[in-house]
């Protein structure tokens, strides 16, 4: 009996997104990205877009292994690769020094 109340609290929670945590205190758990894409047709929240980092995994999930790690945006600049101007691209260079 009680594996089936939990089994039904846990489909309502992943349709819903709202997992309620004790019936005396009235304390809920909401899932933003599960309440958006329950109220949105056209667009979809991603979870791992959502959440800065990923929650722990369970004992019967594994890690993706294609999962990359955020690149800094604000890394070292790359420089240009020099390439040697044509006449008249050297032209116009001296006359916009």
């Amino acid at each position: 009996m009680a594996d089936e109340g939990k089994r039904e609290e846990l489909s309502a929670f992943l349709s819903t997104g709202i997992y309620r945590l004790g019936t005396a205190n009235d304390v809920v758990f909401i899932d933003p990205p599960r309440v958006l894409n329950c109220g949105y047709t056209r667009f979809r929240v991603s979870a791992s877009a959502y959440y800065e980092r990923p929650f722990s995994l369970g004992s019967g999930q594994t890690q993706r292994k294609d999962a990359s790690p955020i690149l800094n945006s604000k890394g070292r600049k790359r420089k240009r690769k020099e390439y040697v101007l044509n006449e008249r691209e050297r032209a116009a260079e001296e006359r916009h020094q």
